[in-house]
């Protein structure tokens, strides 16, 4: 598609030539940006530019959004993530067991979706993108949901506004059981007894989070061991420990979160466009238009002058006159109170009538319609 000096450019390199060759950024056009009709955007982050193009964009927030650094060792470590087993209330107040992640690399909490649709949690619609390492995407968001939250042993419950993800990080433990016997640990109350099971993590608790469940209280032991944290769901520990069961291992932590700036745009701009098609009139609201064709003027002072529209078939009166009679009986009651009400009254009503916008009724007519 494209010819071997663009894709030997970089990204920098590319929007600069783009720049200068008066392009679109978006679908490569000979014209510009906001004349652009395409609706394909960027294949990585949805923004409205190519996707050739991304790392030119995206370079500068990368830098600054990571968290984490990980090398391959010739002999792996084992690390224990700080997990918990909590409790967490379904729509109906029913509490069921779950495992959280602690992480305070994460700038907000996820939750997974077969999570949310066993406990059958409304969700509010939400639009917003997840990066991970290196700045990388990592999903979309299903949208915003709040947990309630507590110890798995018993205790007062938190609120927690969680992102909902497809699925979470795959850590599974990776300490054998036979591992897991430090001095320093023991008679402790963790928050994960199992820390070393491989059933999966629905929860992560971000950095948010943990400032508040954290509490005082932190046991170290020898190298290569896990260092305990105190925390209001028990016992949290984390760290090195020891030499990993296995000889690869691999694991993933979501790190950034960003609201998605270019949906919302995009669906501004949807917003803002002209309809494609001739809109359908009503009747009256056709009749409206003709009579605003027919009638309107311009004075010299450069205003719009256009007639009263007046309705043709005029809705039936028979039938009123005693609900009018009542309400004359009331205004006459008010004025025998206010002789400046009256004056007032009075004084319309004959201006009213000078201006033939009424007439006395026939004595005839009077009798008919009684």
């Amino acid at each position: 598609m494209f010819c071997a000096a663009y894709k030997g450019k970089t990204a920098a390199e590319r929007k600069q030539h783009i720049e200068a060759s008066n392009l679109c950024f978006n679908c490569l056009g000979k014209h510009k940006l906001s004349e652009c009709v395409s609706t394909r955007t960027c294949s990585v982050c949805d923004a409205r530019h190519h996707t050739s193009l991304h790392d030119a964009y995206s370079g500068g927030e990368v830098a600054k959004t990571s968290h984490l650094a990980q090398k391959t060792l010739e002999k792996p470590v084992a690390v224990l993530l700080a997990t918990a087993r909590i409790r967490v209330r379904d729509r109906f107040g029913i509490e069921h067991t779950a495992r959280a992640l602690v992480d305070q690399g994460s700038e907000l909490s996820l939750v997974s979706e077969s999570l949310v649709q066993r406990l059958k949690l409304p969700r509010a619609p939400t639009s917003v993108a997840v990066f991970g390492v290196g700045g990388k995407r990592t999903g979309r968001a299903r949208g915003l949901v709040a947990l309630d939250i507590s110890p798995r042993d018993g205790g007062p419950a938190i609120s927690v506004s969680a992102l909902i993800l497809p699925r979470l990080t795959l850590y599974g433990g990776g300490v054998s059981a036979d591992r897991a016997t430090w001095p320093h640990l023991r008679g402790l109350e963790l928050a994960d007894p199992d820390f070393a099971a491989s059933d999966p993590v629905e929860i992560l608790l971000g950095a948010d989070v943990f400032a508040a469940i954290l509490q005082p209280g932190l046991l170290k032991g020898e190298p290569f061991e896990p260092v305990a944290q105190r925390t209001t769901l028990g016992w949290i520990i984390s760290g090195a420990a020891g030499q990993a069961t296995c000889a690869q291992r691999s694991t993933t932590l979501q790190c950034h979160i960003i609201e998605d700036l270019s949906s919302i745009v995009k669906r501004f701009w949807q917003q803002e466009e002209l309809p494609g098609g001739v809109l359908a009139l009503t009747p009256e609201d056709r009749e409206c238009e003709n009579f605003f064709s027919l009638t309107h003027s311009r004075n010299a002072d450069g205003r719009y002058m256009v007639r009263l529209p007046i309705v043709d078939q005029l809705p039936d009166l028979r039938g009123t006159r005693s609900s009018a009679l009542r309400a004359l009986a009331h205004m006459e009651r008010r004025f025998a109170r206010d002789d400046k009400l009256k004056q007032l009254y009075v004084e319309f009503m004959r201006q009213y009538e000078e201006l033939g916008h009424m007439t006395p009724v026939a004595p005839e007519d009077k009798t008919k319609r009684r």
